[in-house]
């Protein structure tokens, strides 16, 4: 048996499979804007509805601002705080 995914790795994990261009490379520096590998709006919208079934969470008013998809790091401070 196989121990559980860091959350960083989950994420990067469902970063690769939205972001199937090829450009999303494993390790994702934790600062590194993922605009870089594609991530636009539609991407966004894939991404807020994978997290929300993966986690179990509601996003919505705040937890929807830009700054929390713009890198992993985000992403990892918006997890945090919405699966408890």
């Amino acid at each position: 048996m196989t121990a559980p995914a860091s959350r960083r790795e989950e994420l990067e994990e469902l970063l690769a499979g939205i972001l199937a261009s090829g450009s999303f490379e494993r390790p994702w520096p934790a600062d590194r804007p993922l605009t870089d590998a594609g991530l636009d709006s539609v991407a966004v919208l894939e991404l807020v509805a994978t997290l929300e079934q993966r986690y179990d969470i509601r996003l919505e008013g705040e937890d929807l601002d830009a700054r929390h998809f713009m890198t992993i790091a985000g992403l990892e401070e918006l997890l945090a705080r919405k699966a408890r």
